[in-house]
């Protein structure tokens, strides 16, 4: 839950059913990918598509939306939303971001996009990724230990 992907969603034109339909098509030597969060706007315009996949499979992802242009950082101040007594209550958003924004990951950068997402394989555990203006993005997914 600590890595992110942004990308454009277009060849020629923009299309985010066929963006998506590339992650979750299953291949003969890879199941579908699991897209746990997303985020985005103008994502068939000029904007991102915001997401973060399922842990461990973001290589396999990489090599399928890489003709976009991809990008994929682990610079982000990521938490779980508590699931007790009930995630679903005012203030746990707020909460979230006020720990992001003086998190030493922030290290003072205003925030750029905000992610919420549910984690592959463990029903009712959300979490929430934040990013910041000025967030190292790369061409591939970094590694566990960059």
């Amino acid at each position: 839950m600590h890595i992110q992907a942004k990308s454009k969603t277009a060849l020629s034109p923009a299309d985010l059913a066929q963006f998506l339909g590339n992650l979750v098509e299953e291949t003969e030597t890879e199941p579908p990918i699991n897209i746990e969060g997303v985020t985005g706007a103008a994502v068939e315009g000029e904007g991102f598509f915001v997401f973060a996949v399922e842990h461990g499979r973001e290589k396999d992802a990489d090599r399928r939306v890489r003709k976009y242009g991809c990008q994929w950082t682990n610079d982000l101040y990521a938490e779980e939303i508590p699931s007790s007594p009930d995630p679903n209550v005012p203030g746990v958003l707020l909460e979230i971001i006020q720990n992001a924004t003086t998190s030493d990951v922030a290290a003072g950068r205003p925030i750029d996009h905000v992610l919420v997402g549910m984690k592959t394989g463990a029903p009712g555990v959300l979490y929430v990724q934040v990013s910041f203006i000025g967030s190292d993005w790369r061409d591939h997914p970094p590694r566990d230990d960059d």
